[in-house]
């Protein structure tokens, strides 16, 4: 399996489109890069068959991307203490770091 770009992984600025044509509406994307510049993901929405949730929502499911390094690193981080796994959370955290590293 390979590994994902490194972090930290950084947002763009988002880009909104207005459209005139069959009918008018804006569309928008949010990008997310990675520490060497390499594109990660852009979100895009408000396309005109498919719903816009809005400016908000994009930035946040961006934000939540961009964190993902940082993320599963402090979730293997808090799995290798010692005492980890008698605290609450631990399963969540193993069955997150399972899940970024495509073992489910």
């Amino acid at each position: 399996m390979s590994t994902h770009t490194p972090g930290p992984w950084t947002l763009g600025s988002p880009t909104v489109i207005h459209h005139d044509y069959p009918e008018p509406y804006d569309s928008e994307t949010v990008s997310v890069r990675g520490a060497n510049g390499a594109g990660i993901v852009s979100l895009s929405g408000g396309h005109q068959h498919v719903p816009f949730v809005g400016i908000e929502e994009y930035r946040a499911n961006a934000r939540l991307i961009a964190a993902a390094p940082e993320l599963l690193e402090a979730c293997k981080h808090f799995v290798a203490g010692g005492e980890a796994r008698f605290m609450p959370g631990y399963v969540y955290a193993k069955e997150a770091i399972a899940k970024a590293e495509g073992q489910r």
